[in-house]
């Protein structure tokens, strides 16, 4: 377990792949001292993990967060990315805010991710949000894809101002990605779960016309 005192409000905590993870797990309960419930979640999220411990909050609250892009796997990557798409799966709909989701310079390898993440991923609705020039076999492979689930896509394309990417479930469920999907495995970027105030906040913003 690897301490960094860069942050003044947070120490921040790092878990490298292959290390005795149950170890990494046992120092950090001890570090919050009551953070069993709280750890649990953290068993689902691959590494490379980064936790930031909130120090002055007196529940030690944890907030988790991955770093993805070229310097993993394609199976690191896609595992990180999964397991917050996991967390996405309680609830009837599904609604992603990335302004260049239907676009992509490499369609068929953009293609591939969208099937290695959606191929067995059931909703009722997935809403997307985004500007762009809709790439009409992105477009025609993501719709067929959702189709063979019985789930409903619902465009909602030309919105201005999108700039961060957002994926938000109906069940108080939310994470950001530092990338747009069609650049995930090509630059770095964080991902990360939203707070409470985020989700509602995002969340009345983007269900309200749907």
């Amino acid at each position: 377990m690897e301490e960094d005192n860069s942050f003044s409000d947070f120490w921040k905590i790092t878990y490298k792949e292959g290390k005795d993870f149950n170890k990494f797990l046992e120092a950090l309960d001890d570090l919050v001292n009551n953070g069993n419930i709280k750890i649990a979640l953290l068993n689902r999220l691959p590494a490379p993990l980064e936790i930031l411990i909130n120090e002055y909050d007196p529940d030690f609250k944890i907030e988790y967060r991955e770093i993805t892009g070229p310097n993993l796997t394609l199976k690191q990557n896609l595992n990180i990315l999964n397991v917050y798409l996991g967390q996405c799966e309680y609830g009837e709909d599904l609604y992603i805010i990335d302004k260049y989701f239907f676009t992509s310079r490499n369609v068929k390898n953009y293609c591939d991710l969208l099937t290695s993440l959606f191929k067995y991923y059931k909703k009722k609705r997935i809403i997307i949000y985004c500007d762009c020039d809709i790439n009409q076999a992105i477009y025609n492979h993501f719709y067929q894809l959702l189709q063979s689930n019985g789930t409903k896509l619902i465009l909602k394309n030309n919105v201005k101002n999108l700039h961060d990417r957002f994926y938000l479930s109906n069940k108080e469920f939310g994470f950001s990605i530092g990338t747009s999907l069609n650049g995930y495995l090509l630059r770095e970027g964080r991902i990360s779960k939203l707070n409470d105030n985020e989700y509602k906040k995002l969340f009345n913003k983007y269900s309200i016309n749907i």
